[in-house]
Formats: C-alpha cells, structure tokens, sequence
C-alpha cells in the first residue's frame, strides 16, 4: 500500500498554519445549503460526509437531490476548485467537515 502523501494532494502539507479553516462544520438540511462559497485563493479543499444521511454536493450552483451523492463516512477532495459548493439531504439532517487550503 502506498504512503498517504500530504503534500502531493493539498500542493503544501496542511498545518495549522496553512489550512484556511480547521475543519469546520456545516449542517445540511432540506433545502440547499452553501458549504463554502467561491474563493480564488482556495488551493485544495477537503470534505467529508459526517452524518448519517447521503449529501448530495453542486459544484457551482444550487444543489438537488440529483447531483453527486457524498455518502456517510465519504470523503471527496478537490484540487484547485475555486468555486461555490451547495449540499442537500432528502431526508433527516446532514453534516458536512471542510478543510480549506
């Protein structure tokens, strides 16, 4: 198995220093929900699906029931997306944790 490496996937190794947000907590509900909004100086982000409940994320505009299912326990990360991401549950609430860099 091959070593997790930091620095490949984020461009610097996160640290306390270097990470925008540390791992903040967005509650997902019914309607639409903005997880982060539109940053340039955004390098990596990081999220991961804490609840219980699928979330489904936009990348860019209003999220629906349609859109790219994060699972409970999933973890999808993105390197050089600078844009808006909206979540959404179909039922219950959601969490979602984001890492900014």
């Amino acid at each position: 198995m091959a070593q997790y490496d930091q620095t490949k996937w984020f461009g610097v190794k996160p640290t306390v220093r270097t990470a925008r947000t540390s791992a903040a907590k967005v509650a997902i509900g019914l309607a639409s929900t903005e997880i982060v909004d539109a940053e340039d100086a955004r390098t990596s982000i990081l999220l991961r699906n804490t609840s219980a409940v699928d979330v489904y994320l936009n990348f860019g505009g209003a999220a629906t029931t349609d859109d790219m299912t994060l699972e409970p326990g999933d973890v999808v990360f993105c390197d050089d997306y600078t844009g808006a991401i909206n979540g959404i549950v179909a039922a219950g609430a959601g969490e979602i944790r984001v890492i900014e860099v």
